[in-house]
C-alpha cells in the first residue's frame, strides 16, 4: 500500500512538471510570435515613411524597444 502511495505521489510530480515545461514553452512561443508581429509592424512603419540605411535602422531599433514592452507581458514571478 505504502509503495503505492509512493509511486503515485511521484508520477503526480513528474506530471506537474512537465506541465509546467509546457507552460513555459506555450509562453515562449507567445512572446516569439509577439516579437514577430512587432518586426513586420515596425518595418510596415519603415516602408511607409520611405527610410533607408541608418535612419531605418535607428527607427527600427527605437520601435522594437518602446512597442516591444507593450506586447510582452511580464512573466509572473513564482
Amino acid at each position: 500500500m505504502m509503495k503505492k502511495l509512493i509511486l503515485g505521489v511521484g508520477m503526480l510530480a513528474c506530471l506537474a512538471a512537465v506541465a509546467a515545461d509546457v507552460s513555459l514553452a506555450t509562453a515562449a512561443q507567445t512572446r516569439a510570435r509577439d516579437k514577430k508581429s512587432q518586426l513586420l509592424q515596425c518595418q510596415q512603419l519603415t516602408t511607409d515613411q520611405r527610410l533607408e540605411g541608418a535612419a531605418k535602422k535607428q527607427f527600427m531599433v527605437k520601435c522594437m524597444n518602446a512597442d516591444m514592452v507593450k506586447v510582452v507581458p511580464a512573466v509572473p514571478a513564482k
